[in-house]
């Protein structure tokens, strides 16, 4: 069996809920779900902490604004672009068309 260091630690009670809530989501226990979570932000590589990131914020922002365009270009180093669509369980309704600005007054 892998070694396994103890040790108790505090957190917030709102950030333990909000670990709780995610650990249920994955069938894990909060101890699980911690483990996971401390693993994959310590083994990725920055490109994907950075992306996983951004995703985070954008899903917030898509809550706060319903107007917000679900899909974006990322620049590729050269490589082209990557056009990236928000996730669905990360936004809570359907985008509303896009509206046309009014031309400006010459």
């Amino acid at each position: 069996m892998e070694d396994i260091y103890r040790s108790q630690f505090r957190m917030p009670y709102g950030l333990y809920e909000k670990l709780k809530v995610e650990a249920d989501k994955a069938g894990r226990s909060v101890n699980g779900e911690l483990v996971a979570r401390l693993e994959q932000s310590l083994n990725a590589g920055s490109n994907d902490a950075d992306l996983a990131m951004v995703f985070d914020i954008l899903g917030r922002m898509a809550k706060r604004n319903p107007d917000l365009r679900y899909t974006f270009t990322i620049a590729n180093g050269g490589e082209g672009p990557i056009e990236v669509e928000i996730p669905e369980h990360l936004v809570e309704s359907k985008p509303k068309p896009a509206r046309a600005l009014p031309k400006p007054k010459a």
